[in-house]
């Protein structure tokens, strides 16, 4: 016997030897941290983290010093098993009966400020440019963006499918008709919304037809754009 109390107290056989002893305070509990204080020779349970991983299955969480099966509805947040929310299954809460988050809805109509388009080819002959899209029929319409030849002028129409916010995706497009042997110029917005007021996107500007020159074969002009609620 060595006489230290944390390594339990050792037991000596004329046949077999010296044996170890066992260290007190073992409570079996894979839920708690069991410790051992030589100084004082006294032992504590501590219960271990909320959420450590105590059965793999069922799926077993520890929680205040207790090995339970992982559920919705008991207060933590167990994103091993998907959870995004947990408040204990409470009513009108911004978590829902199977622990995710509530995400209200949202019109996605109205004006957004866009990181700029701007582009032009053929020495200037074909150019279009946008810093404002206002979306309207539930994004099915985007007006805003202006082209022309020699300079941007005009505002047109793309148009697509409706959408909606704030995880939607949209793709709406507007082709200028060149006419017989000229440049078809079509433009096309595709997104998605990133928040309640935000999305992104690409733009693209592509050109077909006998006369499109260094705008078809330089094509196509596509465009990284951001976007936030005005």
């Amino acid at each position: 016997d060595d006489g230290l109390f944390c390594n339990g107290v050792e037991t000596c056989s004329a046949t077999t030897g010296c044996t170890a002893g066992t260290p007190p305070g073992n409570d079996n509990n894979p839920c708690t941290n069991d410790v051992c204080n030589e100084m004082n020779d006294t032992t504590a349970n501590l219960p271990a983290s909320n959420g450590a991983v105590c059965s793999s299955s069922p799926r077993s969480i520890c929680l205040s010093g207790n090995c339970s099966t992982s559920i919705c509805g008991d207060f933590f947040t167990d994103t091993g098993r998907g959870e995004q929310c947990d408040d204990g299954n409470a009513s009108n809460t911004p978590c829902d009966a199977n622990c995710q988050n509530v995400v209200s809805s949202c019109d996605p109509d109205g004006p957004y400020i866009i990181s700029q388009i701007s582009g032009t080819c053929a020495g200037g002959l074909a150019n279009w440019e946008a810093s404002t899209l206002t979306f309207s029929g539930d994004g099915a319409f985007v007006t805003g963006l202006f082209t022309g030849f020699i300079a941007p002028s005009s505002p047109r129409t793309m148009t697509g499918a409706a959408t909606s916010c704030p995880s939607g995706s949209f793709s709406v497009s507007f082709t200028e008709p060149g006419g017989p042997g000229g440049c078809d110029e079509t433009f096309v917005l595709a997104g998605s919304f990133t928040g309640v007021d935000t999305w992104s996107g690409t733009f693209t500007a592509s050109f077909s037809g006998s006369a499109c020159g260094q705008c078809q074969s330089g094509g196509p002009f596509v465009t990284n754009v951001n976007a936030i609620r005005q």
